[in-house]
């Protein structure tokens, strides 16, 4: 799961989903109940195998979510052949998924032995 700005002070969930082997409608359906269990506002399905009509179809009846300025599908198919023909998916551009930690500096943590 990954988290996502979508403005100065609202950032969203988006579940992610990697299948790499025979896809199938439930796939799909799993993903919605992984949405839905983990509060997340998107759903992106990644597949080595080209998604079925019956994916799509369920993946277009779940409409499209909106943010001010912004409307992003809630559910999203991206294969490996999208990849590698540069399709991308409809994210927010600020991912705060890992967020980087600071440096506070190395503690010496070895003890004298007083001899």
């Amino acid at each position: 799961i990954g988290q996502y700005l979508v403005s100065e002070t609202q950032s969203i969930r988006v579940a992610f989903q990697v299948k790499g082997g025979k896809v199938q409608s439930k796939d799909i359906d799993a993903l919605i109940g992984v949405l839905s269990k983990h509060k997340c506002e998107l759903g992106v399905f990644l597949s080595i195998e080209e998604p079925t009509k019956p994916m799509l179809d369920t993946t277009a009846q779940q409409g499209f979510v909106e943010f001010p300025g912004f409307q992003y599908p809630k559910i999203q198919i991206l294969t490996l052949k999208d990849f590698f023909n540069n399709k991308f998916l409809k994210l927010p551009s600020t991912n705060i998924t890992f967020k980087a930690a600071q440096f506070k500096g190395k503690k010496n943590k070895q003890i004298e032995l007083g001899i």
